[in-house]
């Protein structure tokens, strides 16, 4: 049984600790898709649409979770 982007759990402490603040608005976005050592990036865009897409690329590549790259 395969889970959809949106039940794709997203991390974002590393983010939150590095710069104080939740991950939002418009730049040059990095996720590390289910434990992955080398983040993948999601260059200028609006953060909501980069968490979906690495949502959408952990689901293809089998994996429940990401994490906001700092």
């Amino acid at each position: 049984m395969s889970i959809k982007p949106s039940q794709v759990i997203v991390f974002t402490r590393a983010y939150q600790f590095a710069h104080g603040r939740m991950p939002s608005g418009t730049g040059n976005w990095a996720f590390h898709i289910g434990g992955a050592t080398e983040p993948v990036f999601y260059p200028f865009s609006l953060y909501s649409i980069a968490k979906k897409l690495a949502q959408a690329d952990a689901v293809e590549q089998g994996k429940s979770y990401v994490q906001v790259a700092p």
